[in-house]
C-alpha cells in the first residue's frame, strides 16, 4: 500500500512539473548559444535539394556546382562577428554587433530571444510563434523556437530560429536567409 502511495505522489509532482514548465517557458539561455561557439552559415538549399553541404562532406555529388561562400558566426561573451570566406579564419568581416544576456538576448539592442522563451510570448517587438521540430541541411532540431522580429528590426526583422541546447540554427540578416550547418 505505502509502495502504491509513494508511486502515485510521484506521477503527479512529474505531470506538475511538466505542466509548469510548458505553462512559463524556459530561460532564453538555453535557447541562446553559449559564448564560444562558432557556426557556419549558408543560404539555405532550394526546395528538393537535400545534399549535405556541411564543412566536412565529401560526397562527390555535392561537388557539380561549386558551393556559395559560407558565413561564420562566431559568438562571444560580449558580441558576434559574422565573417564570410572559406573557413572563419580567412574570412573578410561583414560585420560584428555587440550583445547583451539580460531578460533576454539582446543583438545591437535588438531583442533576438525573449525570457522566457514560451510560445506566443511578445516583447519588444520579438515573438515567440512556436517552439517545435526546425530543419536544417545540417539535420533535425525537435526543439527549437522559432521567433519573429518585427519590422523596426533592423538588420534582424525577420524569421530567427534558436535550437535548445545550440543556438542559432535560422537567421535573417540584412533580409537574406542563412541557416546552419555546421557548429561547434
Amino acid at each position: 500500500m505505502r509502495g502504491r502511495v509513494l508511486v502515485g505522489l510521484l506521477a503527479l509532482l512529474a505531470a506538475c512539473s511538466t505542466d509548469s514548465a510548458s505553462t512559463a517557458g524556459t530561460s532564453f539561455a538555453a535557447y541562446a548559444g553559449d559564448p564560444g561557439h562558432l557556426y557556419e552559415l549558408r543560404a539555405p538549399a532550394p526546395p528538393g535539394d537535400t545534399a549535405d553541404t556541411g564543412a566536412s562532406d565529401t560526397a562527390a555529388s555535392d561537388t557539380a556546382a561549386p558551393p556559395a561562400p559560407s558565413r561564420w558566426l562566431r559568438v562571444d561573451e560580449a558580441s558576434w562577428t559574422l565573417t564570410e570566406g572559406a573557413t572563419a579564419d580567412v574570412g573578410a568581416t561583414v560585420g560584428t554587433w555587440v550583445t547583451r544576456r539580460e531578460g533576454g538576448l539582446f543583438v545591437d539592442e535588438i531583442r533576438l530571444l525573449p525570457d522566457p522563451v514560451l510560445a506566443g510570448k511578445a516583447a519588444d517587438g520579438a515573438t515567440v510563434r512556436a517552439i517545435a521540430d526546425w530543419e536544417t541541411r545540417y539535420g533535425r532540431f525537435p526543439d527549437a523556437a522559432e521567433i519573429e522580429i518585427a519590422g523596426d528590426g533592423g538588420a534582424w526583422a525577420g524569421t530567427q530560429v534558436f535550437a535548445r541546447g545550440v543556438g542559432p540554427v535560422f537567421l535573417t540578416i540584412d533580409g537574406a536567409a542563412w541557416e546552419t550547418v555546421w557548429y561547434e
